[in-house]
């Protein structure tokens, strides 16, 4: 009999832990109250029903000031640039950068955000946008990308970096901070025959792995945009 007590009490002592801790551990894991309280909401549709064949839906949206800028279809253009505050009211079109062409994204700086409008036979033409219709346009001439695999942009500081060719100096580092785009000047002045990394920002800078095009082998870069170099 005084084993049973002594189990009962037990249980007891536990039931009532277990009041105390449960309640505490599932506030804990509850979200905040600020949470709970905010709701998604429709901005705009694009697409009421399924997208036609050969039409996509925004995919990569990047920062603009206190917008988003992203590429979706217009009603009559596959692509085209939009801009959105989070409002229906300030949600727009900004512009249709080509016809016939694909809309990629490349890198945000917060206040400017960066896309690569690509054509056929490997052309691109970057642009750049504040999320306003005055504040969209390209900061570069159509140029040809033949790099594989695709180098990836970066975003360092004020800076945006990406790989771009032209036909008198061939493949090598671009740079942006809004304003016209600049070739930064190679080592060996001959562009890089292939890279081996993507552009890894630090600080305002950007380094990479690549094979120059005059030979040497692979070494480590840093591209400045603030000395519009590229040294080993």
């Amino acid at each position: 009999m005084r084993s049973l007590v002594t189990a009962w009490a037990a249980n007891r002592a536990w039931a009532r832990a277990g009041a105390i801790v449960v309640p505490l551990v599932l506030a804990a894991l509850a979200p905040p109250a600020a949470v709970l309280a905010a709701t998604a909401r429709l901005v705009a549709d694009f697409e009421p029903a399924s997208p036609p064949y050969g039409r996509e839906l925004p995919q990569s949206f990047l920062a603009a000031g206190s917008r988003v800028v992203y590429p979706a279809p217009d009603v009559e253009e596959p692509w085209a640039l939009w801009a959105s505050d989070g409002t229906a009211e300030g949600t727009r079109l900004l512009t249709v950068p080509c016809r016939e062409c694909s809309l990629s994204p490349l890198a945000s700086t917060g206040e400017l955000a960066f896309f690569a409008a690509k054509g056929n036979y490997y052309t691109l033409r970057v642009w750049r946008s504040d999320g306003t219709v005055a504040g969209t346009y390209p900061v570069a001439p159509w140029l040809a990308d033949y790099t594989f695999p695709p180098v990836a942009p970066a975003a360092a500081g004020r800076y945006v970096y990406f790989q771009a060719c032209d036909p008198l100096h061939g493949c090598g580092v671009w740079s942006s901070d809004g304003g016209a785009a600049v070739r930064l000047a190679e080592p060996l002045g001959a562009g890089f025959a292939e890279y081996r990394s993507s552009l890894i920002a630090i600080g305002e800078d950007v380094y990479f792995l690549a094979n120059p095009a005059g030979g040497g082998g692979y070494g480590l870069f840093r591209a400045s945009a603030r000395t519009r170099t590229v040294e080993l």
